[in-house]
C-alpha cells in the first residue's frame, strides 16, 4: 500500500470514529441545536452559556460543549450542537431523523448567501486553506452544493419533529432579547428577563470579539486564526446581508439561481438579483 493510500485510509478511519462519537452524543442529548456551519452557532452558544454562568456560577470562560455544564450541575440539560454532517466532501446527514425523536430540537438557519461569504473567509483566512481561491470558485466547488442539500433536508424535516422550533439568525440579530427568551422558554429553566438581557450583552459582537482577541475562552473555537487579521476571527462581522459587499450583481444572480428562489422564500429571504 502506497503512502497516499495509507493516509487516506487513516483519515477515513479517524472520521468514522468521530462520527460514531457524535452519534453517541446525539443519542444521549436532551436538547439538540442543528445548524449549518457559519450560521451563528457560536454566538447562540455564548448566550445560552451565559444564562447558566449566571444561574449556577459557572466560570465565564467556559462555553457549552454537550454535557460539560451538565457534569458541573445535573440540573443543566445536555445540549448537543451539531452541523448534522459526516464531514464528507458531499453533504451526508450524521443520523436519521428517528435519532432526533424525543428531544427538543432547535434549527438555527441563516441566509445562505451570508453563510457562503462567512464560510469563504473562514476557509481561506482563518484556516489558510487555498488562500488564492476566489469566492465564486469556493461557492461552486466547496460550499453551495452541500449547503443547499442541508437546507432543503431540514426545511422538510424540522416540522416532523414533535418538539422543535426554527430560529433565524436574522431575527436573533434584530431582536436578540425576544428571540433568546423564546429559546430559553423552549429549553426550560425559568430564566428572568434580567438574566436574558445580561446574556445578550455578554455575547454582543463587540464583547465577543474583544474576548476572542484576548483568547479568553477555554476553547480554540473562539481564538483568532491571526490576531492581526480581522477576517480570520471567529467573530468576524456578524452582519445581516454582508454578502452584498463581496458579490457582484452577476455573481449574486448565479448564486441565487443555484440556491433557488423557492428555498430562499421558504425561510423568509428575498432574492436580490
Amino acid at each position: 500500500m502506497n503512502v497516499a493510500r495509507l493516509r487516506s485510509l487513516l483519515r477515513s478511519l479517524k472520521q468514522r470514529k468521530r462520527n460514531i462519537k457524535r452519534r453517541h452524543r446525539l443519542r444521549s442529548a436532551d436538547v439538540v441545536i442543528v445548524s449549518h456551519a457559519k450560521s451563528g452557532r457560536t454566538w447562540l452558544s455564548a448566550m445560552i452559556s451565559h444564562l447558566y454562568h449566571q444561574r449556577y456560577g459557572i466560570d465565564h470562560s467556559k462555553l457549552l460543549r454537550m454535557d460539560n455544564f451538565h457534569r458541573i450541575n445535573p440540573q443543566i440539560p445536555k445540549i448537543f450542537m451539531t452541523h448534522d454532517s459526516r464531514k464528507t466532501h458531499t453533504w451526508r446527514p450524521l443520523a436519521g431523523l428517528d435519532q432526533f425523536a424525543g428531544k427538543k430540537v432547535i434549527f438555527l438557519v441563516r441566509d445562505p448567501r451570508d453563510v457562503l461569504v462567512s464560510a469563504y473567509f473562514h476557509f481561506t483566512r482563518r484556516h489558510r486553506h487555498r488562500e488564492d481561491l476566489s469566492l465564486m470558485a469556493f461557492a461552486f466547488e466547496e460550499q453551495l452544493p452541500r449547503l443547499v442539500d442541508f437546507m432543503r433536508k431540514w426545511a422538510d424535516d424540522i416540522g416532523k419533529i414533535e418538539s422543535s422550533m426554527t430560529l433565524r439568525y436574522e431575527d436573533l440579530r434584530r431582536q436578540p432579547q425576544e428571540e433568546l427568551a423564546r429559546v430559553a422558554a423552549f429549553i426550560g429553566g425559568g430564566f428572568s428577563d434580567e438574566m436574558i438581557g445580561q446574556a445578550v450583552e455578554f455575547a454582543s459582537y463587540e464583547n465577543l470579539q474583544a474576548l476572542e482577541r484576548q483568547r479568553f475562552f477555554d476553547t480554540s473555537r473562539l481564538h483568532p486564526g491571526d490576531g492581526t487579521d480581522p477576517e480570520s476571527f471567529k467573530v468576524r462581522r456578524a452582519q445581516v446581508g454582508g454578502y452584498r459587499d463581496h458579490l457582484s450583481a452577476e455573481d449574486l444572480a448565479a448564486v441565487e439561481r443555484f440556491i433557488g428562489a423557492d428555498l430562499l422564500v421558504r425561510f423568509g429571504y428575498r432574492t436580490d438579483a
